[in-house]
């Protein structure tokens, strides 16, 4: 289906009710007979989700929380609740799950070191190319129920119907491991090289080595695909510094010998903006790597100042028009602390901050301008200082919720008997399933060819640009019922 199929038509009405003209481009309903839904198949209901960690000396507490707040992600997308009437959208529940569960997930971890230029840096134990936007999977031993060993991404195909839970409910036992799985590979320690360079690393992880030779490594192969819905999410406490190695003069912002004319090392990426990439480069690549923008999702849990301190640094990209204007927001040395930079925002515990994330900040503001109604409303930001994830997790859960549902659909239909069973035990829908095909070839079994005008010629669907399309009937699914 997601290689050939253009859409569906379903026709409900009165058992063997003609559905309409054959080659018609626009099927009306007949009052009192038969109801025509359209549906266009946009694609499969896999998820991608790449979680970049900063691995640096100060996300120890980060990354456990991140670990306790991230698998309810999992657990919604996979076993959805049951909470609501799916009619009214309100209590009770119903019986049926609130959405529509995803089919297939894939759910990799990367971490912000992309080298130092091969210049050697304190706390940076691989000059040349450190992770390199490579997905981590190796497991950390302090997190408990670990595998030995993990494969370069976690994935999960569900059962065609997982069952239905009520809130509070237990998901399945293989749903739950890939939870704890998840903080086994994401918990990836405080030894990481300083020198953060997160959005390059995202970008890499899955602009070249998603790619096989010879236009990319092939290092992440299998674990982004073309027709799935990709989010992103990214949790650091430092500003992105993505450096331009392509320019070699630039090599000097990783040099620490050179304080008298480059500055101390924790100023650098604010005093030499030119030899960072321009924000531009990663709205343009993120955005580039789905065909629909409404499959692009992203969540920033930064180091804005937390919700009571600047209101307009949380929320979606096209409710953040104010957050660089705010003081906390600042890119400026510490007078109290000379040599560092001042933080925008301060955890619980006093000792622990995080700085002013103005590039993240203004790549959710591009990506408003860019597509206001789509991407502006996809991309959500969190303080990383707040106390609970829970807010930008379920932000994200919900957004991926929504695209997903719209990709699929719930239809209640009347049931009839069928006719070709003379127990009159076996019952099927009163409707008629016909699948428009991208081109004009054969049918796959079991399908069969939709012939409405019974002239033993398959019809077909011409669309608005004078292109034929082959119509397929996809044969009922029945049921057969028991104990009288």
């Amino acid at each position: 289906l997601k290689n050939r199929a253009e859409g569906f038509h379903f026709f409900a009405g009165e058992a063997g009710a003609p559905a309409g003209q054959a080659g018609d481009r626009g099927r009306q309903p007949r009052p009192g007979r038969s109801v025509l839904a359209q549906l266009v198949a946009t694609g499969s209901a896999g998820v991608d989700v790449l979680v970049m960690v900063d691995n640096s000396v100060s996300m120890m507490d980060e990354q456990e929380l991140l670990a306790a707040n991230f698998p309810e992600l999992i657990r919604s997308l996979l076993q959805p609740v049951d909470a609501v009437n799916n009619t009214t959208n309100a209590p009770p529940a119903d019986g049926r799950a609130d959405h529509v569960p995803v089919k297939d997930l894939h759910l990799g971890v990367i971490s912000p070191d992309m080298g130092t230029g091969g210049k050697l840096v304190t706390g940076c134990s691989d000059s040349v190319d450190g992770d390199d936007g490579i997905l981590q999977h190796e497991y950390n031993p302090m997190v408990m129920n670990c595998d030995a060993a993990y494969p370069l991404f976690l994935s999960y195909v569900t059962e065609e119907n997982p069952p239905v839970r009520a809130p509070g409910d237990p998901v399945l036992e293989a749903i739950e491991k890939m939870a704890n799985d998840f903080g086994c590979i994401a918990t990836l320690g405080n030894e990481g090289c300083g020198f953060e360079q997160q959005l390059e690393a995202v970008l890499k992880a899955l602009g070249y080595h998603a790619k096989d030779p010879p236009d990319g490594s092939g290092e992440n192969t299998g674990f982004l695909r073309s027709d799935t819905i990709l989010a992103v999410l990214v949790i650091t406490d430092e500003e992105d510094c993505s450096v331009d190695m392509t320019n070699p003069d630039n090599l000097r912002i990783f040099d620490e010998s050179l304080t008298d004319t480059m500055g101390v090392m924790n100023l650098r990426c604010m005093l030499h903006p030119e030899m960072i990439y321009p924000v531009d480069r990663y709205v343009e690549g993120f955005a580039g790597l789905r065909d629909d923008p409404q499959n692009f999702v992203m969540g920033l849990i930064v180091g804005v100042p937390r919700s009571v301190d600047a209101p307009a640094c949380t929320g979606f990209a096209d409710s953040l028009g104010d957050c660089l204007d705010s003081e906390l927001m600042e890119a400026r040395e510490d007078p109290a602390r000379p040599g560092y930079m001042h933080q925008s925002c301060i955890s619980e515990d006093p000792n622990k901050g995080a700085y002013p994330p103005r590039r993240f900040i203004e790549l959710a503001r591009a990506f408003v301008a860019r597509d206001p109604e789509v991407l502006g409303q996809n991309i959500y930001v969190h303080s990383i200082c707040s106390e609970n994830y829970s807010p930008a997790i379920t932000a994200i859960t919900n957004k991926i919720h929504e695209i997903i549902d719209k990709k699929g659909t719930a239809r209640e239909l009347e049931l009839v008997k069928d006719p070709d069973d003379p127990r009159g035990c076996t019952c099927m829908a009163e409707c008629r399933i016909i699948e428009t095909l991208r081109d004009v070839g054969a049918c796959p079994s079991p399908k069969t060819a939709f012939d409405e005008d019974g002239d033993t010629t398959g019809d077909v669907f011409i669309d608005d640009l004078g292109q034929s399309h082959t119509l397929c009937e996809i044969p009922h699914a029945r049921m057969t019922v028991t104990g009288g």
